[in-house]
């Protein structure tokens, strides 16, 4: 398989490759096509499953053997969450594994030749091009400061112990739990007499969205609010990485090239990580290294401007100015100069950006209304 001569095909190879290297110590050299990325260059909304692709290209009944698979893992005491494939006999397992060999590269031709020649040259071009690069840092890893992590998760455990009780404290609650929905329903809409929201199954609602709205309007939801992302912080960062890092520190992230209708990629954890120094600052560099930061300043916008010739958005770049402003000031009337909008109403320009991006990346006016904090019917009016 590390020969270059050998063609070499996966269904997400993402995910395979760098399991094959640990294991086995395997480097692949070569990377010809890769199924479930084709499917997704054709089209980013479909299933690129290896399954529903197989049932779809190859045969209605191609998911046989995997039905075979869990009638078996069944019966030998197994469950979806905790397989317990070793206990299976190894004709059943192989089978599985010789049908997934074999629809990779059946799906790989059949949508290889449906494939147009201008999805065909992104996919090798930009997409394939991205997997080799992606795949180094996968197996290289994220160089990690264990000792500060674990620093930080004691301190911040203590924090959330000291807000927990500040809280219970405040209603008059020693047994409070901040994470029960019946819990806070009770204390919002009973004892504290706050506007109810959305209704969901089971009564009015508590979720993220919600309890963002009730923080605007009484303290008490606002200090249960950030009690409840720092402890997301805590078991999201703190915590997982220090459990999942490698022993010499490294934390190698799932990297995926699938998961988004733009293309963008996403890695497990550090695709969005929180602002501020808290998690930012447990990323190093190896010794020897240094780490750099690097940006392309509002690319998606030039990019547009380029393909679309907008007359507006072309004046825009030419002539050096802030795109974000320019939006500010068109959507609020505003009398002063573009390249004073960031200056003198920086939370106006905050506003022209995200509603740049909505539209840059097809965002929905319901998704527009809660990045903004406003109504479906001003968020279409910004749009």
């Amino acid at each position: 398989m590390a020969d270059r001569q050998i063609p070499l095909g996966m269904h997400n190879a993402l995910y395979d490759i760098p399991i094959i290297y640990t294991n086995f110590g395997v480097r692949m050299t070569s990377l010809d096509m890769d199924s479930m990325l084709l499917s997704h260059a054709r089209d980013a909304d479909a299933q690129h499953g290896l399954k529903p692709l197989a049932v779809l290209n190859i045969h209605p009944h191609a998911d046989y053997f995997e039905d075979e698979l869990k009638r078996h893992n069944h019966h030998v005491g197994g469950t979806p969450d905790s397989p317990k494939y070793w206990r299976i006999p190894v004709h059943i397992v192989a089978q599985y594994g010789g049908a997934d060999a074999a629809y990779t590269g059946m799906i790989g031709e059949k949508l290889w030749v449906k494939t147009s020649d201008d999805v065909m040259t992104f996919y090798t071009m930009v997409t394939m091009n991205m997997v080799k690069e992606c795949l180094g840092m996968r197996v290289s890893g994220i160089k990690l400061d264990i000792p500060y992590l674990k620093e930080t998760g004691v301190r911040v455990t203590r924090e959330l112990a000291e807000k927990l009780a500040e809280i219970r404290e405040e209603i008059g609650k020693p047994d409070f739990n901040p994470g029960s929905p019946d819990q806070l329903k009770a204390l919002f809409f009973d004892q504290l007499k706050l506007p109810t929201g959305r209704r969901g199954k089971t009564g009015f609602s508590t979720d993220k969205d919600e309890l963002e709205r009730l923080a605007k309007l009484h303290p008490t939801p606002k200090k249960i609010v950030e009690y409840r992302k720092l402890g997301k912080l805590k078991g999201t960062y703190l915590d997982s990485l220090v459990e999942e890092a490698d022993e010499e520190g490294y934390f190698h992230p799932d990297i995926s090239l699938h998961g988004t209708r733009t293309g963008r990629c996403s890695m497990s954890r550090f695709h969005q990580i929180p602002k501020g120094p808290l998690i930012r600052k447990a990323i190093i560099a190896p010794e020897g290294y240094v780490l750099c930061g690097g940006d392309h300043s509002q690319v998606e916008a030039r990019v547009l401007a380029h393909f679309s010739q907008d007359p507006e958005l072309l004046f825009i770049y030419k002539n050096g100015l802030d795109i974000h402003s320019a939006t500010a000031q068109y959507m609020f009337d505003m009398e002063c100069e573009i390249d004073q909008v960031k200056k003198l109403f920086p939370e106006k320009r905050d506003e022209g950006k995200v509603v740049n991006f909505a539209l840059l990346y097809l965002e929905t006016i319901q998704g527009l209304a809660h990045q903004l904090g406003c109504s479906w019917a001003d968020a279409k009016v910004k749009y």
